[in-house]
C-alpha cells in the first residue's frame, strides 16, 4: 500500500518539480538575473502573471494532495514537500528582491523613465506609497527643524554635491557579475582582446555596464 501511494505521489509531483520543466527553468533563471545584476532588471511578466499562475496552481493542489494521503514513510513525505517549497521559495525571494530594489533605489527609479517602465502594476504602486512614506518621514524627522533655508534638497551651490543629487543616484554598474554565454557571440567588446568570440555555455566575470545589453536581450544569463 505504502510504496503505491509513494508511487503516485511520485508521479503526480514530479512533473511540476521537475528542474527541467521549462517554466521552472526560466523562473530559476528569472530570479538568478534578478539577484546578481546591480540594477531592476524588466519585470518577468510572462513568467510571474501566466505560466507561474498555472503553476502555483499545480502546487496547491499537490500540496492538498500530499495532506490527504496518508503517506506511510514521512521522509518520502518530506522530500515532495520540500521540492514545492522550493519553488515558492524562488517565487517569494524574486519578488522580494526586486522590491528591495526599488526600496534602496526609490527616488533614482521615480525620476528615470526607463527604470520606471520595468515595474509591474503593483510595483508601481509600491513605489508610489514607498516614496510617499519617506518623503514625509524626511520632513517630519529633518527638514521641519532645519531653518527655512536650509530645507530645500536641491539647494547647493559651486558645483557641490546635494542631498538630491545622493537620493537620485542609482545603482553601481561597474560591480563584477558572472555570466554564463547562451549562444555563442562574435567579438563581444566585453571580452580580452586575444579572444575573439564568446563560446556557447562559457562563463565569464565581467563589470555589468559591458553585457548590459546582453542581458536585457538574454543572450548572456547571470549565475
Amino acid at each position: 500500500m505504502g510504496d503505491n501511494v509513494n508511487d503516485y505521489l511520485a508521479e503526480e509531483v514530479e512533473g511540476i518539480t521537475d528542474p527541467n520543466n521549462p517554466v521552472i527553468a526560466r523562473l530559476v533563471q528569472a530570479w538568478c538575473n534578478e539577484k546578481v545584476a546591480p540594477e531592476l532588471l524588466p519585470y518577468r511578466a510572462d513568467l510571474m502573471n501566466k505560466d507561474t499562475d498555472t503553476l502555483l496552481m499545480q502546487v496547491n493542489e499537490q500540496q492538498n494532495n500530499l495532506a490527504q494521503q496518508a503517506i506511510p514513510d514521512i521522509y518520502v513525505r518530506g522530500l515532495y514537500q520540500l521540492d514545492i517549497d522550493r519553488i515558492k521559495f524562488v517565487m517569494t525571494s524574486y519578488l522580494r528582491t526586486r522590491l528591495g530594489k526599488v526600496q534602496r533605489w526609490f527616488r533614482f527609479i521615480e525620476t528615470n523613465s526607463e527604470m520606471k517602465s520595468r515595474l509591474s502594476p503593483s510595483e508601481r504602486t509600491f513605489l508610489e506609497d514607498y516614496s510617499r512614506a519617506q518623503k514625509s518621514l524626511l520632513d517630519t524627522a529633518v527638514l521641519q527643524h532645519l531653518p527655512a533655508g536650509a530645507r530645500n534638497l536641491t539647494a547647493g551651490g559651486g558645483g557641490e554635491s546635494t542631498a538630491e543629487d545622493t537620493l537620485t543616484s542609482g545603482p553601481l554598474l561597474t560591480h563584477y557579475v558572472p555570466i554564463i554565454v547562451k549562444e555563442e557571440i562574435d567579438q563581444p567588446t566585453w571580452v580580452p582582446q586575444e579572444v575573439e568570440n564568446a563560446v556557447k555555455g562559457q562563463t565569464y566575470i565581467v563589470p555589468y555596464e559591458k553585457v548590459k545589453v546582453s542581458v536585457l536581450e538574454r543572450d548572456v544569463e547571470l549565475r
